[in-house]
């Protein structure tokens, strides 16, 4: 195998209770040269699929395990703009303009989905919400007030709300928050697979299982093996396996870890949450939250740094435990249950930034390398700067994420 298999998500996500319709697939390609490989069916596989698919390109998507069941499945898929540093931790680590550049292609990149979205009519559970940023042990209200300044400083749709405010309009008992606009929630998995599915009735080809053995970059074309002996040569190669990373990406950039979630049974009703928004609590370890749409509240947090599959997911109950424990101290009027509790293994980068772009000493391949808690929004930043890639052009965001 040219990356890493790894047991990324345990049993017991939410995503994977409700019936799917097959996508049409295939168990070999059906020719041995193409336009464009997609390696990873995800969700990043499945936006820069969605990407590409006007270009009049010949392209398989090949995955090793099948359609959206890897991280996909174990995402709570909050949709939003804000990023695990704040607009003033990047802004000391690259300067304010760079910061800023980043967060506005992190809006941009959540309004592309938005517009896809819609335009395509998919059905994926699509809500727009209102995000919080509330405070916590990490950050308290003087951080969040110098937060406030520098997001309106550069047109973020941001706003202040003091403790009474949070505490008569959402029934948290916080401090502060900010409110952030233009935020959503939705179900993975249905998104990828309608993406998916839209791509192969587009004409491309879907190849599950299959595992890329072998890779051998030039400057003409990129030879893949399969593990069926299979050998295909591509003009491009797109990487979307995610945290099963390539070897040539540098360690450096990024460190794995384990992460938790819950989705509680449906309630008769949410009106101890008001307005129903996505909540991250800026505490250590923090703790985040949205609805669904049959009245759950799908929350997660108490990451680890560590990813032995068997630790992580024997920790499943006590963590579970715990997010349940703080959810009722956030929230106290909550009086949900556990229904469905699971783990992953997810990425997490210094900058709390994805890497994206050309891999370095190998041509003709482009890869993407999410990190962080808004992953989905990073995929689809990552099939926008993929998409020119492909035409030959340079993305105007391609800098803020290239590997370094």
């Amino acid at each position: 195998m040219i990356t890493p298999q790894r047991d990324l998500r345990s049993a017991g996500s939410l995503w994977l209770n409700d019936r799917q319709t097959a996508l049409r697939h295939r168990s070999r390609p059906a020719r041995q040269v193409y336009d464009i490989a997609i390696v990873g069916a995800g969700v990043s596989g499945a936006l820069a699929a969605s990407a590409i698919a006007d270009l009049g390109k010949s392209v398989v998507i090949l995955d090793r395990r099948g359609p959206a069941t890897g991280s996909t499945a174990a995402s709570t898929a909050m949709i939003q703009w804000e990023i695990d540093k704040t607009l003033g931790e990047l802004a000391q680590t690259f300067g304010e303009d760079r910061a800023a550049a980043i967060y506005r292609s992190s809006l941009a990149g959540l309004v592309s989905l938005r517009r896809q979205v819609i335009a395509q009519r998919i059905d994926c559970d699509w809500v727009d919400r209102t995000a919080l940023t509330v405070s916590g042990d990490a950050i308290g209200q003087r951080g969040l007030k110098a937060e406030l300044g520098l997001r309106e400083k550069h047109g973020l749709p941001c706003y202040w709300l003091n403790g009474r405010d949070l505490r008569t309009g959402y029934g948290i008992d916080r401090t502060a928050a900010l409110v952030n606009g233009m935020n959503a929630e939705l179900h993975p998995v249905k998104l990828t697979r309608a993406l998916l599915k839209r791509a192969i009735e587009s004409g491309m080809e879907l190849v599950a299982p299959a595992d890329v053995t072998a890779i051998t970059a030039s400057t003409r074309h990129v030879t893949l093996g399969l593990n069926n002996g299979t050998e295909l040569r591509v003009a491009k190669l797109i990487m979307c396996s995610g945290y099963e990373a390539l070897p040539q990406i540098p360690k450096s950039n990024y460190r794995l870890i384990s992460t938790w979630a819950l989705a509680t049974a449906p309630m008769r009703d949410l009106t101890m949450l008001p307005a129903r928004p996505l909540i991250w609590e800026q505490s250590d370890p923090y703790l985040y939250l949205r609805t669904a749409p049959d009245n759950r509240i799908v929350a997660g947090g108490e990451d680890a740094s560590f990813v032995d599959a068997d630790k992580r997911d024997a920790l499943i109950p006590r963590k579970a435990g715990t997010i349940l424990r703080k959810l009722k101290q956030l929230l106290p009027e909550f009086k949900g249950e556990v229904e469905y509790a699971w783990a992953g293994t997810f990425a997490d980068s210094p900058t709390g930034l994805p890497s994206i772009g050309p891999v370095p000493g190998l041509p003709n391949v482009f890869a993407t390398l999410g990190a962080g808690g808004n992953g989905i929004t990073f995929s689809q930043i990552a099939a926008n700067i993929a998409r020119e890639w492909v035409r030959g052009r340079r993305h105007r965001d391609q800098a803020l994420f290239a590997f370094g």
